[in-house]
């Protein structure tokens, strides 16, 4: 396929330094899937997801997304607990299904945290296998939690609960 009608995975956003660099090395080439990935992971290292969980290569998405079929589903339930020292800890659990457990699947999935006027936070709960327990100290307790707003991962179903 050539590069000048290559729609980009997700993982990037098209007109970042780093799809400019993958369209400007095969602008108007053949392209392969290979070569997608070969420059995605010469990019991986600088990227505040591979520093967070510390994964060299984007082997795993392409096991996951690109060799298999399956279709996960999320679920988060959290409650609020006051911490220690002041704030509150936000205690829960993602349940990642629709996904074998022997496949062990890795899935950073975006949460947004709404304080009330106009304060949010946003970060990552980094889901592996068929559930991962988190725990995140916040100075204040939130008004809603919300796990992939944005519905940016591909899921059958995403929801969140609080308990």
């Amino acid at each position: 396929m050539p590069c000048d009608s290559f729609l980009l995975f997700p993982i990037w956003r098209i007109g970042s330094p780093r799809s400019a660099d993958f369209v400007n090395r095969y602008k108007g080439k053949s392209v392969s899937t290979d070569d997608f990935f070969a420059v995605a992971n010469e990019h991986l290292a600088q990227t505040p997801l591979a520093k967070k969980y510390g994964y060299k290569d984007l082997g795993w998405f392409y096991r996951q997304w690109v060799l298999q079929s399956y279709l996960p589903s999320y679920r988060l339930a959290y409650h609020v607990e006051d911490a220690p020292g002041g704030g509150v800890l936000l205690v829960g659990e993602v349940a990642q299904e629709g996904v074998p457990d022997k496949e062990k699947w890795f899935m950073p999935l975006p949460v947004s945290i709404d304080f009330g006027g106009g304060k949010n936070a946003r970060g990552t709960v980094a889901v592996q296998g068929s559930r991962t327990p988190f725990r995140i100290k916040l100075a204040e307790r939130p008004q809603k939690v919300e796990l992939d707003p944005g519905l940016w991962i591909l899921s059958e179903h995403t929801n969140t609960s609080k308990q």
